[in-house]
């Protein structure tokens, strides 16, 4: 099933005769995917290098995790590149909202570094082993906290430009275990994963193989399946919304302030659906879509339909920014403090 899906991969991405860097934590599936690569380098004229983040959050561990990855590739006859990147300092200097957990800060710090090092060797792309069982529990997270149809679709095969790829996403863990004995890999243990101290570890040690067992035993493939019904919509989506937000949103023109400004009229034409697309879209070209819900999304494109709102009047968004109306259109200021 591994090499049958990253073959399938391959083919399905381009990817032949490409420079590939491959993100090794030393643990089973990222060790998995660079041997499956391997097996393919030839046939399909892949050049190959490693790429490894060491975060430092497990102090020996972490300082093993480094020297396996660098033995790995050196075994392989590839070209190892490892950055340093404890995410805690830069975290401690950030404050209210835009404060990330520290796993978030580790997740941004890993995709800027591995970008470093794929600009740095000439990579045209960066896969990553992300697998079935990370699509799922993704998914099923998002539904305990609250999500809307872009959530469903969980964790994308191929990056929107094609630079990130993830071969191993349609293959459970279990094949991937299954792979690495019969191939006889050695790889890393990361204690973390056993402690149910995590939100993710606590779904994936209990609640999905209940679910599993007193629902559905093709829980995984089912999910999954509905990740990649939701990217399919999301391609000719993303153009309509695209399309839209050209209409009816321009940038602010006031010197040093960086805004949004949304048309005064129209709104009230769009499907609701397409209009709160749209607002959520405008907020994460400025960085503000993090901490907004669906309710304040609604709370915004009902106000952008109000025939009756008066100049100055405003509708407040997580953080301190604001939505105000103005007498050239509806203005969304960003809260300067975060």
């Amino acid at each position: 099933m591994v090499m049958d899906q990253v073959e399938q991969a391959v083919e399905q991405f381009g990817l032949r005769g490409r420079r590939i860097l491959v993100a090794v934590s030393g643990g089973v599936d990222s060790t998995a995917l660079l041997h499956a690569l391997m097996d393919l380098s030839v046939p399909q004229d892949l050049v190959l290098a490693v790429g490894h983040v060491q975060h430092g959050l497990r102090g020996e561990d972490s300082r093993k995790d480094e020297e396996a990855v660098q033995a790995l590739a050196e075994d392989q006859g590839l070209k190892a590149y490892v950055i340093k990147a404890d995410p805690r300092p830069a975290r401690e200097e950030q404050r209210g909202r835009a404060r990330l957990t520290l796993q978030e800060a580790a997740r941004e710090l890993r995709s800027g570094a591995l970008e470093q090092m794929a600009h740095e060797w000439g990579a045209d792309h960066i896969a990553t082993a992300h697998h079935l069982d990370d699509q799922v529990e993704t998914i099923l997270m998002r539904l305990l906290r609250g999500t809307g149809p872009t959530g469903l679709q969980g964790i994308e095969h191929q990056s929107a430009d094609g630079r990130w790829i993830r071969p191993l996403l349609a293959v459970s863990r279990e094949e991937i275990m299954e792979f690495a004995h019969q191939r006889g890999l050695r790889w890393r243990e990361d204690a973390s994963n056993e402690s149910d101290a995590y939100t993710r570890n606590r779904l994936r040690h209990h609640w999905i193989p209940a679910l599993r067992e007193e629902f559905n035993p093709q829980l995984l493939r089912a999910v999954g399946r509905l990740a990649d019904a939701m990217q399919e919509e999301e391609v000719w989506i993303r153009s309509v919304i695209e399309e839209v937000s050209q209409r009816m949103t321009r940038q602010g023109d006031e010197p040093g302030l960086k805004r949004l400004v949304w048309s005064e009229k129209g709104w009230s034409e769009l499907p609701n659906g397409l209009a709160l697309r749209v607002i959520r879209h405008n907020l994460h070209q400025v960085g503000r879509g993090r901490d907004v819900s669906r309710v304040h999304l609604q709370r915004v494109v009902d106000f952008l339909r109000r025939d009756d709102v008066e100049t100055g009047k405003a509708v407040e968004l997580p953080g301190g920014d604001r939505v105000v109306r103005t007498a050239t259109g509806y203005h969304l200021e960003l809260d300067p403090r975060s």
